[in-house]
């Protein structure tokens, strides 16, 4: 059995917005692209609320299972709460 020790899933209301702006920003400046133009085109790429993107990664690579590590930004300084509970984020699955 293969397993993978560390994977992420979300979607768009599930880490807060300083998060995401933090991403595009660090995105932009190693692509030399626009922050903005970035966030738009890449951030809708990397959700995946059901799972299913994740789940076809792993049958592709031949990975039987997968543990899924939520992201807790609302410890973070500044950052604030996600729009969706971790109790709702995990209801999904």
């Amino acid at each position: 059995m293969i397993v993978d020790a560390h994977a992420h899933v979300w979607g768009p209301t599930w880490l807060p917005e300083p998060f995401y702006d933090g991403l595009a920003r660090v995105g932009a400046s190693l692509l030399g692209m626009d922050r903005e133009m970035l966030k738009v085109a890449m951030l809708p790429m990397l959700m995946d609320e059901t799972g299913e993107k994740l789940i076809e990664s792993m049958n592709l690579a031949g990975v039987d299972a997968t543990v899924i590590h939520p992201l807790d930004y609302g410890l973070g300084e500044g950052l604030g709460e996600p729009g969706l509970s971790y109790v709702e984020q995990n209801e999904t699955y």
